[in-house]
């Protein structure tokens, strides 16, 4: 087999792997969020992507859910809230939509 043969192989099924990731991982959006416990802060999201609760379909109706929980939790307690993708990465501009976001 000629290398450019070989790495035409390669590419073909690197691709084949990549597609085969994307349909099993739910797209979608999830609320993060970090609670103040004693001197340490603990990280929690909704929905529950392990729990297999589903996804928040869009980043603006995530944004949305973020805002709802900021104005129903204590805001001594909770802080740093933000939209995060289906892989915990939060979402391009997160940094000045967080909501109580602390440095």
């Amino acid at each position: 087999m000629k290398m450019k043969d070989a790495m035409a192989l390669i590419k073909k099924s690197e691709k084949s792997i990549s597609e085969a990731k994307k349909k099993k991982e739910p797209q979608g959006f999830m609320v993060h969020f970090e609670k103040k416990e004693g001197h340490t802060l603990a990280s929690g999201y909704f929905p529950d992507k392990h729990a297999g609760e589903k996804l928040i379909k869009t980043e603006d109706e995530a944004w949305e859910l973020a805002g709802k929980f900021a104005k129903a939790t204590d805001s001594c307690e909770y802080i740093n809230i933000y939209v995060v993708n289906n892989n915990w990465r939060p979402v391009d501009h997160y940094q000045t939509k967080a909501i109580r976001r602390t440095m």
